[in-house]
């Protein structure tokens, strides 16, 4: 915050009141972030704002995609721009037209979304959530646009912040939780390298913990001293994560016992795919899917939409 004053830092107290009252007081178009992405290249906000007002049906302008991610079949060239069909491009991160990298949307239709979506609007995952099982039914506009080279921004996806969705992440190295990088942050004046980082070449938008290159030398290994690995604190940090560790192995082979023996009499009988067809035909029966979302909800999870 004493880096950047001339930001207007905002303390959440209820996730959907803030999110609209900052809305409110943006200009005409506006692009989320989160704590991962990092900007790898130099680009320009009214570039994409001048592009969005000249093409109406262009929804969205990404600095996240580019030529060296894989492109959709079907694109147009727009002097030094990037267009094409969100809704055919069949590619992944093409065809997802509504994210929270960074993205620069319209502030009409970002307000539109959340209308439409208020009661799911209580987080970012939320958010990301409301379009995602049903795009064209909150977007009219068809078309996304991007810079015609390299993306300008990765996103290092190398720990969770949130305990709201289960996203997945390069948990290869203990420093890079949320606590380790505020110290290395706050106290020791690190930061990440983005001379170094912006030299790797991406092929993905989410990449691991390669690319967490800090000031400090940290390129995917522990490069902590021997004091700091012989303190106190690090070592009952260390102790806890074995017992936890423990912990979890002991109830995997609980787990495994109750099931070896089981009166396996008991169990559900699961048909295989071309069984469950002939079961279907010869019975004329309805089916409905009970799949991994179902089951972390029963394991009392939760996923980003309903």
């Amino acid at each position: 915050m004493k880096s950047f004053p001339a930001v207007r830092w905002i303390r959440e107290t209820n996730f959907y009141r803030d999110l609209v009252s900052t809305i409110e007081d943006c200009g005409d178009c506006l692009m989320f972030g989160c704590d991962d992405v990092v900007f790898t290249k130099s680009f320009s906000v009214h570039e994409a704002e001048n592009f969005l007002r000249a093409n109406d049906d262009v929804f969205g302008f990404s600095f996240r995609l580019g030529r060296n991610i894989k492109l959709p079949m079907y694109y147009d060239v727009k002097d030094k721009f990037l267009v094409w069909d969100w809704r055919s491009a069949g590619t992944i991160h093409y065809n997802y037209p509504w994210e929270m990298d960074c993205t620069l949307y319209r502030k009409d239709d970002v307000k539109h979304i959340i209308s439409l979506g208020k009661k799911r609007a209580y987080a970012p995952n939320p958010l990301e959530g409301i379009v995602t099982m049903n795009p064209e039914g909150y977007i009219s506009r068809p078309s996304l646009a991007c810079y015609d080279s390299d993306s300008k921004a990765i996103v290092i996806t190398v720990n969770r912040v949130q305990d709201i969705a289960r996203n997945s992440f390069d948990a290869r190295n203990s420093i890079t939780d949320p606590v380790s990088l505020g110290r290395l942050y706050n106290s020791d004046g690190v930061r990440l390298d983005i001379d170094a980082i912006s030299g790797l070449k991406n092929s993905q938008v989410h990449v691991g913990l390669e690319y967490m290159i800090l000031t400090n030398g940290f390129r995917g290994k522990l490069s902590s001293q021997w004091k700091k690995i012989l303190s106190p604190g690090y070592i009952v940090r260390g102790m806890k994560k074995v017992y936890r560790a423990l912990r979890y192995r002991l109830k995997i082979l609980r787990g495994w016992f109750q099931w070896h023996f089981a009166d396996k009499s008991k169990f559900p009988v699961i048909l295989s795919t071309q069984e469950s067809l002939e079961y279907l035909k010869k019975n004329l029966m309805s089916f409905c899917r009970f799949g991994d979302g179902e089951l972390i909800c029963v394991g009392g999870g939760g996923i980003p939409f309903h």
